[in-house]
């Protein structure tokens, strides 16, 4: 994220094509910590891109663009993550999403000497995935869509 011209000026946030004030500062805090290594002397690749703040990293330089396509400015989605393995269920991508992001972000960190705080999150607090819970709702919201029209 450097100016061409003046490689010591960088950009981070919304310039780039990041909307969302989260998405914003986690870039700016990416941008931070390439920038100190970089004037340090010292050799940091960006974050991984099965974690958030690699994603979106990646999405601003143009990492899963497809050829000739124009940069559009996008909040943090699903889709610039890359697919769960395969043989994970539909109901349990998600899941495995967060689960390899965490554990991706934890190695980058440990490999790249960024302390991070603990994560409270693991495997037993995250909700198991369930093909009854999500249809109930889509049946509740579109039942009181209904009592809207009516």
């Amino acid at each position: 994220m450097r100016l061409h011209a003046r490689p010591s000026v960088r950009f981070a946030g919304q310039i780039t094509g990041v909307e969302g004030y989260v998405e914003s500062a986690a870039h700016g805090l990416v941008t931070a910590l390439l920038f100190a290594a970089d004037l340090s002397g010292a050799e940091l690749a960006p974050p991984p891109r099965d974690c958030a703040v690699g994603a979106l990293w990646s999405h601003v330089t143009g990492g899963h663009r497809s050829p000739g396509g124009a940069h559009e400015p996008q909040n943090v989605n699903w889709s610039m993550f890359p697919p769960p393995a395969p043989g994970v269920r539909k109901h349990d991508k998600k899941r495995a999403r967060v689960l390899r992001a965490i554990d991706s972000l934890e190695a980058w960190a440990q490999q790249s000497g960024v302390a991070l705080r603990a994560t409270q999150v693991t495997a037993d607090s995250l909700p198991a995935s369930s093909k009854k819970g999500g249809g109930k709702r889509r049946r509740a919201r579109s039942g009181a869509r209904e009592d809207q029209q009516r």
